[in-house]
């Protein structure tokens, strides 16, 4: 029993040596403190930060969204305006085309009996073979009045509604 009450009395360090590492103990715990403050505001600040810039870059790219679905409903709306343009002038070309088809079925009739009438004056004999004012005028209408030619038009349709 002596022998632990005097290891007690005789220890290996004094007073001042425990004064010591507590101050030591205290500046090194308020030097871990104030980088751990200081790393703690430099995560805050880059949270900011990186919250900022998202802010930003999620607010440039709305409005540049916004911008092109501008774009877009512009350009749909041109498309739809050229589309209605463009069916209208096709069916200003059909309408034009079927009146040049009657116009020329009409023409027809008058260029077959000026052709039969030259045909049938061609089976004149002797002195009736004579190129006349009748003859001439025969002429003229064949010459007038073309044969018809052969018309095509390749239509396009538009997939639009």
């Amino acid at each position: 029993m002596f022998g632990s009450s005097r290891n007690a009395l005789y220890s290996r360090f004094t007073l001042t040596d425990w004064n010591a590492a507590n101050v030591g103990n205290y500046v090194a715990s308020d030097k871990a403190r104030s980088g751990a403050e200081r790393i703690r505001l430099d995560a805050v600040r880059l949270c900011r930060e990186a919250n900022d810039k998202t802010t930003r870059t999620q607010n440039d790219v709305g409005r540049r969204l916004g911008d092109r679905i501008g774009d877009i409903e512009y350009w749909k709306t041109e498309i739809h305006s050229e589309t209605d343009l463009m069916m209208t002038e096709i069916d200003a070309l059909s309408r034009t085309k079927a009146a040049l088809e009657k116009l020329l079925a009409d023409l027809e009739s008058p260029l077959h009996i000026a052709q039969e009438c030259l045909y049938n004056r061609e089976k004149r004999q002797g002195i009736d073979l004579v190129h006349d004012d009748v003859e001439r005028a025969l002429v003229k209408v064949g010459e007038l009045i073309p044969p018809p030619p052969v018309i095509e038009l390749h239509w396009v349709t538009f997939p639009f509604g």
